[in-house]
């Protein structure tokens, strides 16, 4: 797993109250399966004793005389305490899963020194940041869709952080797992859940500041499980004067103003509204820039949102009608989670739809199935890369990557002569005021996702003569359908970088460092580089990965672990996008 290099001062204890260290924690749990794993801790599966323990004893009181008279395998028998009955929880491709029941719990242990893990040397999380994270949670009590946080242990190392378990996954997981398509009504009322969860957090003066589908966790598998608002690693309660300034979050979650790096709490809104698109949509992983620019078009008359990609044609209009109050561009005129949550008809839909108007919303399983199947497959194609080609190669693969995106924007521009920024005279006449105070977003620096689709990927290769990696390429399951998707070349980018890994980076770039949801792929990439170059060579075996999305560390592609044998050390905390966090390295037991 790797060692933790205490880089902690005298006790090294950062948090105000605990519920007691090591020894407490190991007499009240016991640990069970891995469920996740990052650069700075692991989650883990755990069970209270004491739970078990006083269930137990009830049991034993309530069935003493009963089991006199009864036969304890009798189903009919009332006194079996079915509140005990295993559950299954699914990890990845293990079809099987593994068992839980109500004693079960989420450890996130979360590591204070310098990691050495991989052959790379993690710095450590500052301590306001761990901090921060345990002050929100304990703020936000669990309440209003909230993760719930059961206690809290320090020692001079690491920091437990028992949680409930949400057994149901993230929302991708949860929906893809589902055996028919969501119903408007089901979309309804995960609206009304989200909503109220951000709203609890205004309420608490708390900003996620990273709101996403991996970040939205289901309770348990049924169909009617409720949410879970988790990981608030990248969040803030801070009291500020005026907007807040620290860049954060998910590139194609996060608001146009967060671009800007003046924001507030109506920040969270428009990841919401994302989210909500994601949700009935799927991922649109074959035309994500596309998707992109259409929500950040401020253009009068062509910000169509019914238009974005795989949009279903049965949604409500009150659906749309509540999207575009969470994507309303200018943040001073989008509207607060309580105020959508007074006013939407779609969000209290679910609570007095009639049978006949819980219309099923066609293909949105496939979606999400899709969007997963995908994902194992970008990082396949990014372990190849990181892989097979030299560090020179990489550089200059990375570089012709960067120019033909470069490329693109410039002929996207060529054909429109007008810019989308640009407005009439009449309207900037009107708007003048507002226009000095909220100024959009550079569509040439921050607007443009570091992607191309992966057809063009090939194409560079066989530009360079690499024409084993396309083979290996081609091997890939599902590597014929994915021509048209998006692939991101952020984590290719941390690997090519110079000084030990903390090559300069140019503004812009560092705030994408979080990247789309494709940052986190590099953690689930790190255990099988390099080291197993001679074996991908000789023979390629992908039945190893997981389907588990990247947040969690996987086996190589022959199916066993394998570390680096490159030195490289993390990027400082200053390259990190929230005082000293990023998205590559959170962790929480979203991994299930």
């Amino acid at each position: 797993m790797g060692a933790c290099l205490s880089s902690m001062g005298g006790s090294g204890m950062i948090l105000d109250s605990t519920d007691g260290g090591e020894g407490d924690y190991h007499n009240r749990f016991i640990e069970d399966r891995v469920l996740g794993e990052g650069e700075f801790g692991i989650v883990t599966l755990v069970h209270d004793m004491t739970t078990r323990q006083s269930k137990k004893f009830s049991m034993s009181q309530n069935g003493t005389s009963s089991n006199n008279n009864n036969n304890s395998n009798d189903p009919n028998n009332t006194n079996i305490d079915r509140s005990r009955s295993k559950r299954k929880i699914v990890l990845g491709n293990d079809k099987s899963g593994c068992d839980y029941d109500d004693s079960s719990m989420a450890c996130k242990m979360l590591r204070k020194g310098m990691v050495f893990k991989h052959n790379t040397v993690y710095a450590p999380l500052k301590p306001e940041v761990l901090r921060c994270e345990v002050s929100i949670l304990r703020k936000l009590d669990g309440k209003n869709f909230c993760l719930a946080v059961n206690a809290v242990y320090e020692t001079s190392r690491v920091i437990y952080l028992i949680t409930e378990l949400c057994a149901g996954g993230d929302l991708f997981q949860y929906v893809s797992r589902r055996e028919e398509d969501l119903r408007t009504d089901e979309v309804s009322r995960i609206s009304y859940q989200l909503l109220s969860a951000v709203d609890h957090c205004a309420k608490s003066n708390v900003i996620n500041r990273d709101i996403k589908p991996e970040n939205i966790m289901f309770a348990s598998p049924s169909p009617d499980s409720q949410l879970r608002l988790i990981d608030f690693g990248s969040g803030t309660d801070r009291v500020v004067e005026g907007l807040h300034t620290t860049f954060a979050g998910t590139a194609f979650y996060i608001s146009p103003e967060m671009f800007q790096n003046t924001y507030t709490q109506k920040t969270d809104i428009w990841s919401v509204g994302v989210c909500l698109y994601v949700l009935v949509a799927g991922y649109p992983s074959a035309k994500l820039q596309t998707a992109f620019n259409m929500m950040h078009n401020i253009t009068p008359g062509e910000r169509k949102l019914k238009n974005l990609p795989n949009m279903p044609e049965n949604l409500p209009d009150s659906y749309h009608k509540m999207l575009k109050e969470l994507l309303e561009y200018k943040h001073k005129k989008r509207k607060t989670a309580s105020q959508i949550l007074e006013s939407s008809d779609f969000v209290r839909f679910h609570k007095f739809a009639s049978s006949v108007q819980k219309s099923n919303i066609i293909g949105s399983v496939g979606r999400h199935s899709m969007f997963l199947d995908y994902q194992k497959f970008e990082r396949s194609l990014t372990t190849l890369l990181a892989t097979m080609l030299s560090k020179n190669e990489l550089i200059l693969f990375v570089s012709t990557v960067q120019a033909e995106i470069k490329q693109q924007q410039l002929e996207k521009k060529e054909q429109s002569p007008i810019s989308s920024l640009i407005k009439t005279d009449a309207i900037l006449a009107n708007e003048k005021i507002e226009m000095k105070e909220e100024q959009p977003i550079e569509e040439d620096k921050n607007t443009s996702l570091d992607v191309v689709n992966v057809r063009k990927v090939v194409e560079i290769l066989r530009e360079s003569g690499n024409d084993q990696i396309i083979s290996m390429i081609e091997k890939l399951p599902g590597s014929d359908m994915y021509d048209s998707f998006a692939y991101d070349i952020m984590v290719l980018k941390y690997f090519v970088r110079d000084g030990g890994g903390r090559k300069q980076q140019s503004k812009s770039a560092k705030r994408r460092a979080s990247g789309s949801r494709f940052g986190k792929i590099r953690q689930g990439i790190d255990s099988s580089l390099h080291s197993v170059s001679g074996r991908i060579r000789a023979s390629l075996d992908f039945s190893g990965h997981s389907s588990n999305s990247g947040r969690m560390r996987t086996s190589s592609m022959d199916g066993s672990n394998h570390s680096l044998n490159t030195k490289k050390t993390a990027r400082s905390n200053k390259d990190f996008g929230n005082n000293g966090t990023t998205n590559h390295g959170r962790t929480h037991h979203s991994f299930l």
